[in-house]
């Protein structure tokens, strides 16, 4: 598809959306393991009608400081040993960046959308636990990305 705009029938621009959203909250297991899944989506410039998106998947294995708690309590020994770990995301910022030289104009260049998300960490069956937070980044190329309409 061309950049034309279903909606307003420009050839138009696109520009990240401030409306970028979870399609799922973030998960975490027992063990620590983070899953999310991030919707990257492109507006017209003109309209802002929708006319690309990108679901992201993110996974994030457990930080030592997430084992370190887990292995400080011991099952059938401990009363606290079960841990029901809570995850949000607390920071996410979209932005684009272009490879190669600079010295070559952008349009022959590819492009990239970079997805910095930041993930809080906090167990609810230990609530003196400090936590921790976990920043993650992804990138998807832009042509790469899926048109909607």
């Amino acid at each position: 598809m061309s950049n034309r705009c279903p909606d307003c029938e420009h050839f138009v621009s696109l520009e990240i959306s401030e409306e970028d959203e979870f399609h799922t909250d973030p998960e975490i297991d027992d063990e620590g393991n983070i899953n999310a899944e991030f919707r990257l989506l492109l507006n017209c410039a003109e309209c802002g009608g929708e006319m690309k998106e990108s679901a992201v998947e993110f996974y994030v294995e457990p930080m030592e400081e997430i084992q370190e708690h887990i292995n400080k309590y011991v099952p059938g020994v401990d009363d606290e040993s079960d841990h029901e770990f809570e995850v949000e995301c607390t920071s996410s910022f979209v932005g684009e960046r272009y490879s190669g030289d600079s010295k070559i104009p952008r349009r022959f260049r590819k492009k990239f959308y970079v997805i910095d998300l930041e993930f809080g960490v906090r167990c609810e069956t230990h609530p003196t636990w400090p936590g921790y937070s976990v920043a993650v980044t992804k990138e998807v190329r832009a042509s790469d990305m899926e048109d909607i309409n």
